[in-house]
């Protein structure tokens, strides 16, 4: 049953962004994977799909582990489990030491999993590395406190899932989401409430949509400051369509967007 769910997220999931064709064919594309091992010859040039198990003994110039979150990297099973969750951190180990140059580390602040849209807090792992080796997906330093669910009296939780955890603005006072990576980009613009406290964060309400309107000025933690085109839908498929000063115009889900009105 755990694998139909699965699948049902992924399709719709799918089905859900704007960008791809709702064809079976475009689907099946789009979750085929064929990795270098399967059709030999050398690395150079492609990307290889692979498990920890299987990435032993490897090398690549860059490596992306992606999944950082709690119950999945580590699994549920394993966090109640010092020796499961002691194998599970020793795979965490072999994955990013397959890196000869570039590691990035990744994790979602909500998925489908299941069956159902799930929030998510980020792997223990990610707290346990230096922040003197890791850089945000801004370039700035890595906080490993940083985005942390906390309870009432101040407490990280690693057991409790925060059901409004994807809700919150990515980083704290500086504004950045943890990506670890190990050399410096072009910093990506990122909304912060210090920077702009004058903003009113739009919290999506699945019974009232008509707080943002064609002609609001807005920012997205990701894209930056735009101009709202046009509300489409209502409830949970309202989407807003964005011209963003950067990013040219996109087409948001409300309920995800987190957008900040600023004008």
């Amino acid at each position: 049953r755990e694998n139909l769910e699965e699948l049902i997220s992924a399709v719709r999931e799918f089905t859900d962004n704007p960008d791809t064709p709702d064809t079976l064919s475009a689907f099946l594309q789009e979750v085929s994977l064929l990795t270098d091992a399967d059709s030999g010859g050398d690395f150079d040039d492609k990307v290889t799909l692979m498990t920890m198990h299987a990435s032993k003994g490897l090398e690549y110039k860059a490596v992306f582990v992606t999944g950082l979150e709690e119950g999945l990297f580590p699994l549920s099973g394993a966090m109640q489990d010092p020796e499961e969750l002691e194998e599970e951190r020793r795979l965490f180990y072999v994955g990013s030491t397959r890196a000869e140059r570039y590691l990035y580390l990744s994790y979602a602040r909500s998925r489908y999993r299941y069956g159902e849209h799930q929030s998510g807090v980020r792997s223990r792992f990610l707290d346990e590395l230096s922040s003197d080796l890791l850089q945000t997906e801004a370039g700035e330093p890595f906080s490993p406190k940083q985005d942390r669910f906390q309870r009432a009296g101040g407490k990280g939780s690693y057991t409790e899932m925060d059901p409004f955890y994807y809700r919150r603005p990515l980083g704290g006072a500086k504004g950045p989401s943890e990506r670890g990576r190990t050399h410096n980009t072009k910093p990506v613009r990122r909304a912060t409430p210090k920077a702009k406290p004058e903003g009113r964060r739009i919290v999506y309400d699945a019974e009232h949509t008509g707080e943002l309107a064609p002609g609001m000025q807005v920012e997205h933690g990701t894209f930056g400051e735009g101009r709202i085109m046009a509300i489409e839908g209502n409830g949970a498929q309202a989407k807003a369509v964005v011209l963003f000063k950067e990013v040219g115009e996109k087409k948001l889900m409300l309920r995800f967007a987190h957008l900040q009105r600023i004008g």
